[in-house]
């Protein structure tokens, strides 16, 4: 289980292949904190890069992010969830138009 990220919290208290992962990404392998994708992530482990091995290690990093970790891996996550919130305000502003347009039908 991975522990919510809190100021003063340390890798350490995490798993071992968690830590590898973060220890990754700070930059603390010589890889000066590269921005990566997930294959590159699993290479840079010392794994092959294979669907296999890649999607545990994404599944690793998705956790990882999700419970504060990873704050720098935010923007494609910001994108997401600004492409999310705006599907989600046309499908309300659709929805709203379709009943108004459905009321002035009726009382027309």
């Amino acid at each position: 289980m991975v522990p919510h990220w809190e100021e003063g919290l340390a890798p350490a208290v995490l798993a071992p292949d968690y830590q590898r992962i973060v220890d990754v990404l700070a930059g603390r392998n010589g890889m000066r904190g590269a921005v990566m994708d997930c294959r590159q992530l699993a290479a840079a482990l010392g794994l092959e890069p294979v669907p296999a091995k890649v999607e545990g290690v994404r599944s690793k990093a998705k956790r990882l992010a999700a419970r504060g970790w990873l704050a720098g891996g935010g923007t494609a996550g910001a994108v997401q969830r600004a492409r999310r919130a705006r599907r989600r305000l046309m499908t309300m502003l659709i929805a709203h138009l379709i009943t108004a347009s459905e009321v002035s039908v009726r009382v027309s």
